[in-house]
C-alpha cells in the first residue's frame, strides 16, 4: 500500500502549519488565505480607481502603472525595483484574477501544510521576484521592446513547481501533490504556446516554476524550525511587501509621470509646453526620454522646448 501525503513521514513541515491537527481550512494555512484576500482586495481597489465596468475586462495601463505594474523600461531607467513586488499582486482583468486565484486555492493549502507557512511565504515572494526579473529581461534581450506585466501567475507557477518536486520526493507519482500539480503545470505550458494571442508572459511563468522546483529540491525533510524564527520570517516577508507598496505610492504621488508610459509622458510634456509651463515641460520631457531615448518625436520636442523656453 502506498501511503498518502499525510501518512508518510517525515514530512517537510517546518511546524507553522498543521498537517494532521484539528485546525482546518485557511486557519491552518494562513499565508494562502492572506494571499487570496490581498489579491482580491487589490483588484477591487483597481476597479474602484478605474470607476467603469470596463475594468472587469481590462484595467487601463495608466492605472496598472500607478498601482505598480512591472514596466520593463521603467524598472531600469526610472529605477523602480519596488514594482517587482507590487506587480505580483495586481491583475489586468477579472478573468486574470480568477484564474490565478483558483490555482492558488487548489495548490496553496496542500503545499503550505507540508512545508510550513514560513517556507511557503518565502517561496511565493522569491518566485514572484524571479518572474518579474525574467519578464523585464525578456523585454530587453528577446523582444527588444518595452512591455507591461503584472499578476500572481509567476508566483503561483513557483508553488506548482515546488508542489511537483515535493510530491515526487514524498512518494513519486502516487502522491496527490504530484498528481495535482503536474496537469496544472502542463495547462500553463499549453497556454504558453499561444502567448502572443493571449498576452501571456512565458518568461515569468518559466522563471517562477523553476524557482519553485529548485526550492522544492533544496528543502530538507523533517527539519523543525522554532516558532520565533518562523514569525520573524513571516514578518520580514510582510515588511518587504509593505515597503514596496509604500515606495510605489510615495513615488507616484511625488512624480505622477511614473504612472505614464512614454507616449503619455510625451503628451504631458507637449501640454505643458503649450501652457508655457517650462519647468513641467522639461521634467516630463526627461521622463519621456528615459523610456524612449531614441525617439525622433521626443527629440523634436526637446528642440521645441529649447526654442520656446530658452533653457
Amino acid at each position: 500500500m502506498v501511503a498518502s501525503d499525510s501518512e508518510r513521514a517525515p514530512t517537510f513541515s517546518s511546524g507553522s502549519a498543521s498537517a494532521g491537527g484539528k485546525t482546518r481550512g485557511f486557519a491552518a494555512t494562513p499565508v494562502t488565505g492572506a494571499l487570496l484576500v490581498i489579491n482580491v482586495v487589490a483588484y477591487a481597489i483597481q476597479l474602484f480607481a478605474v470607476g467603469r465596468v470596463e475594468g472587469l475586462w481590462k484595467i487601463p495601463s495608466s492605472t496598472m502603472l500607478a498601482f505598480g505594474a512591472n514596466d520593463a523600461f521603467s524598472v531600469i531607467y526610472d529605477v523602480r525595483p519596488e514594482t517587482l513586488v507590487t506587480s505580483a499582486f495586481l491583475h489586468v482583468s477579472a478573468m486574470h484574477l480568477v484564474t490565478n486565484m483558483v490555482v492558488l486555492w487548489l495548490t496553496g493549502p496542500r503545499l503550505e501544510t507540508q512545508v510550513g507557512s514560513a517556507r511557503f511565504a518565502v517561496l511565493y515572494l522569491l518566485a514572484a521576484l524571479a518572474a518579474g526579473v525574467a519578464s523585464l529581461a525578456s523585454a530587453f534581450v528577446v523582444n527588444g521592446e518595452d512591455h507591461l506585466s503584472a499578476g500572481a501567475s509567476g508566483a503561483v507557477c513557483g508553488l506548482l513547481g515546488a508542489s511537483l518536486v515535493v510530491g515526487l520526493r514524498m512518494g513519486g507519482w502516487h502522491t496527490q501533490m504530484a498528481r495535482a500539480s503536474a496537469p496544472l503545470l502542463l495547462f500553463v505550458a499549453l497556454l504558453g504556446v499561444r502567448a502572443n494571442a493571449l498576452q501571456i508572459d512565458n518568461a515569468a511563468h518559466v522563471a517562477g516554476a523553476c524557482t519553485g522546483m529548485i526550492a522544492g529540491a533544496s528543502w530538507q525533510r523533517g527539519v523543525a524550525t522554532n516558532e520565533r524564527r518562523q514569525v520573524r520570517t513571516l514578518v520580514g516577508c510582510a515588511a518587504l511587501c509593505a515597503a514596496a507598496l509604500v515606495a510605489n505610492v510615495t513615488r507616484v504621488a511625488i512624480d505622477p509621470s511614473l504612472a505614464l508610459d512614454a507616449a503619455g509622458r510625451y503628451e504631458r510634456a507637449v501640454n505643458a509646453l503649450s501652457a508655457r509651463r517650462c519647468a513641467d515641460a522639461w521634467h516630463d520631457l526627461r521622463a519621456a526620454e528615459r523610456l524612449a531615448p531614441r525617439s525622433a518625436q521626443v527629440a523634436q520636442l526637446r528642440d521645441a522646448i529649447v526654442r520656446h523656453c530658452r533653457r
